[in-house]
């Protein structure tokens, strides 16, 4: 059972050392090199987890969206008013690991805007209203009508970013549902 608890702690040390890389530096600047650095353990380590630097920042992202994504459907929501507290359990979770959300979207901005473009594209998925009223709103073809809905939501998302997460949970679930349905 140790090893288990050192894996995370070394997982959780390399991802901490490189949002603070991030914050400093680009990412095509960064090497594995620095973020064992400043992680405090061997690229011997770093490598027992990831391929590269690119695999690691793939890893990272891949487990917000699925810990995402598992949080929107646990409540299977039919409509607007079921919808909220998933959206505020999303948008709790992303405070609690904002520094490395907020110095990824800063830093790796392709990176983050498929994130949310993959977790706004799985909403309009699972929450039947959604479309109906996205195909209401926008008089597009329902491809060209999905991509304007899942861009004019990402702007809040990134304006909530940069903002530096500001509002609450509750506040900016509340402006995202309001542009949702």
């Amino acid at each position: 059972m140790p090893t288990q608890k050192r894996k995370t702690t070394t997982k959780s040390d390399l991802k901490e050392a490189l949002t603070r890389l991030l914050r400093e530096k680009d990412f095509e600047t960064i090497s594995v090199s620095d973020i064992t650095k400043e992680a405090g353990v061997n690229r011997g380590t770093f490598y027992l987890h990831y391929v590269d630097k690119f695999d690691m920042m793939d890893q990272l992202i891949d487990e917000i969206l699925q810990n995402i994504l598992t949080l929107l459907k646990e409540g299977q929501p039919k409509n607007k008013q079921e919808a909220f507290p998933g959206i505020v359990k999303i948008f709790e979770y992303l405070k609690e690991d904002f520094d490395f959300v907020h110095a990824m979207t800063l830093n790796r901005f392709n990176y983050t805007a498929k994130l949310v473009h993959d977790f706004l594209l799985e909403l309009t998925r699972q929450i039947g209203p959604i479309k109906k009223n996205i195909e209401m709103v926008y008089p597009l073809p329902d491809d060209y009508a999905q991509e304007v809905f899942i861009y004019s939501n990402s702007a809040i998302f990134f304006h909530w970013i940069q903002k530096g997460g500001v509002e609450t949970p509750e506040e900016i679930a509340k402006i995202f549902l309001r542009m949702t349905v």
